[in-house]
């Protein structure tokens, strides 16, 4: 991502792992659509705020990221429980 200084231009998203990047772009366009899910709601709630349609998505694939951390990261924590106690 290019922000630093007086640029002025269209930022684009960046570096990373491309198939990653993809990956959760597709899953946010599902998501956004589903406007019964909580981050379908959080698309649009963006989007009624005047944020343009490629910068709310990028919400929803930040916002998606954190809640597959979270997961796997409970799904770690019991899986050590588990080991512990056997």
């Amino acid at each position: 991502m290019r922000q630093s200084g007086p640029w002025e231009g269209q930022r684009h998203i960046g570096g990373g792992r491309a198939l990653v990047r993809r990956s959760l772009y597709m899953s946010a366009v599902v998501l956004a659509r589903m406007t019964q899910t909580t981050l379908g709601k959080f698309y649009a709630r963006l989007r009624a705020a005047g944020k343009p349609a490629k910068v709310a998505l990028t919400a929803v694939m930040r916002k998606l990221l954190l809640q597959m951390n979270r997961v796997l990261k409970e799904l770690a924590t019991q899986k050590k429980q588990t080991l512990q106690t056997t």
